[in-house]
Parts: structure tokens; C-alpha cells; sequence
């Protein structure tokens, strides 16, 4: 039986690895769902502190923005990453 890779400590799940630009490791790890659940509220064009806002049930997905937010990436149009 093939060994699976190990998710991250501190994450749920590593089904989708977020990156950044020009790194290589990832900064977050998350679900298909979360995946999902955050390109279509990117694309009505908010900024990526304003899908933070956008999400209200889905911690994982809360978590995931949080991270771009953290690295600098807050004022960038969500589209641009995730759309």
C-alpha cells in the first residue's frame, strides 16, 4: 500500500496547497470545498480582505484568507489568486 502524505500540523487537510507568488512552499492547506467555496466568492472582483468578510461558516476557508492577508496580500484583488 502506497504511503499518503502526512497534512500539515495545524491544518485539516491537505487536499489544495495555496501558494504565493515566487515561493515554492506552500502558505496554507485546505479541502476541495474550502477551494471551492473561495473562487466563487472571489469573483465579483472584492479585494481579499473583503472575501474574509464574505465568509461566514467556513473556518477552514477563513483560515486559508488569513494566511494571504498575513504574507501581504490583503489589498490585491481576490480574482488575481483565486479566480
Amino acid at each position: 500500500m502506497p504511503k499518503l502524505p502526512k497534512t500539515p500540523k495545524g491544518w485539516l487537510c491537505s487536499d489544495v496547497m495555496w501558494h504565493v507568488p515566487d515561493k515554492k512552499k506552500p502558505v496554507a492547506y485546505s479541502t476541495f470545498a474550502a477551494s471551492s467555496l473561495i473562487v466563487a466568492l472571489s469573483r465579483d472582483g472584492c479585494t481579499i480582505k473583503e472575501l474574509l468578510d464574505k465568509i461566514n461558516y467556513d473556518v477552514e476557508a477563513k483560515k486559508v484568507i488569513k494566511q494571504y492577508i498575513d504574507k501581504g496580500y490583503g489589498d490585491i484583488i481576490a480574482k488575481t489568486f483565486f479566480g
